[in-house]
């Protein structure tokens, strides 16, 4: 009975083993596939800093099939969408990122502001009085401009 025990005890070590060394290998993919997700974002924001919107959006949409849980590649990915007048596209990327992450103040910023240009002032108002209360003071400036 005891050789038997020994050989349960044995194989429950081998298999915790093997267990924690495919964790181990999925936390580096992971950690791979959020740095390269970050570094495709990455340049998507400097893309659409100097104007390359259409640039941009194909930096986050990779960035985006890295990491699909990337809340800031959606939200960076609306704005650019926002600002080639995709307004319909801007809400829908920002409405992900909040799914991702209701902390995201970026996103309801650029949600808000995809809402006001398409002439949705109301409920852009509120978007932008919750990046306020999130913490967002940038929104401020937004939320004078456009909704009082």
């Amino acid at each position: 009975m005891i050789k038997v025990v020994g050989i349960i005890i044995a194989s429950l070590v081998i298999s915790c083993d093997s267990t924690n060394t495919e964790l181990n290998s999925n936390s580096n993919d992971n950690d791979m596939k959020i740095s390269e997700s970050l570094e495709l974002r990455n340049l998507g924001n400097e893309k659409a800093k100097s104007g390359d919107y259409q640039g941009a959006i194909l930096d986050y949409n990779k960035a985006i099939l890295t990491n699909p849980s990337c809340s800031d590649c959606y939200s960076n990915r609306g704005n650019a969408q926002r600002l080639l007048n995709d307004f319909q596209s801007a809400i829908n990327d920002c409405n992900k990122a909040i799914e991702l992450d209701n902390t995201n103040s970026s996103a309801f910023v650029n949600r808000g502001l995809a809402k006001i240009e398409s002439g949705n002032s109301m409920d852009g108002c509120l978007d932008i009085k919750k990046a306020i209360e999130l913490g967002d003071q940038s929104a401020v400036n937004i939320l004078n401009r456009y909704c009082n």
